[in-house]
């Protein structure tokens, strides 16, 4: 007898903030530059982007980006990579974490989603036996990151048009979601339930 195709479970789960109990940019920020220079980057942003220019965060991010990788070879940034995951397991969720381990256990598919970069989500979420990430993408050429995406910010809307684009949703009979904030909230559109991610609490959505 053939398996029915509607019977596949899944679950949507974002990283920073709901696997993660920080945003990974900021270690990312921290092991890259100094205290200082984050600091003052940071004022200057405030003063003049956003309170004059009001700049798109997602413009911002990609610029932070550049800034930080732009001309970096593909490996030494995948070692890179490698040393954030390190220090991303020191704020895992452990609940949550847990609580998504047993439901892979019954069968559940499990799909990071998330607006980070898959490179430094990857080792981390390896290591939880995740293997299935959906998240903003960067642009390499001749083995060198040019410091751009070559996907628009994974984040909101993006979120669904990525996941639909990746797998077909027909074919799941269940669909859970977690995210900790408003962003996620598109995600939780398409799912059968929903969870709301605040520390260790875990909300259901509705």
């Amino acid at each position: 007898m053939n398996e029915n195709k509607n019977s596949k479970k899944m679950v949507l789960v974002d990283f920073d903030g709901t696997l993660i109990k920080i945003d990974s940019l900021k270690i990312v920020l921290f092991k890259r530059f100094s205290f200082l220079f984050i600091y003052s980057f940071l004022k200057i942003l405030y003063k003049s982007f956003f309170t004059i220019y009001k700049i798109n965060l997602s413009i911002l991010k990609e610029l932070l980006f550049e800034a930080m990788f732009s001309g970096q070879e593909l490996n030494k940034f995948q070692y890179f990579c490698s040393d954030v995951s390190k220090e991303l397991h020191k704020y895992n969720n452990a609940q949550l974490i847990h609580t998504i381990k047993e439901l892979q256990k019954t069968g559940f598919e499990i799909y990071i989603v998330s607006a980070s970069p898959v490179n430094w989500i990857r080792p981390w979420a390896e290591e939880q036996s995740f293997y299935n990430i959906i998240g903003t993408e960067i642009e390499v050429v001749k083995n060198v990151l040019t410091g751009k995406f070559s996907t628009p910010n994974c984040k909101g809307l993006e979120k669904v048009k990525r996941i639909k684009s990746a797998i077909n949703l027909a074919d799941y009979s269940e669909i859970i979601a977690y995210g900790n904030s408003k962003s996620d909230y598109p995600m939780f559109s398409i799912a059968h339930e929903s969870f709301l991610v605040n520390g260790i609490k875990v909300i259901p959505f509705s």
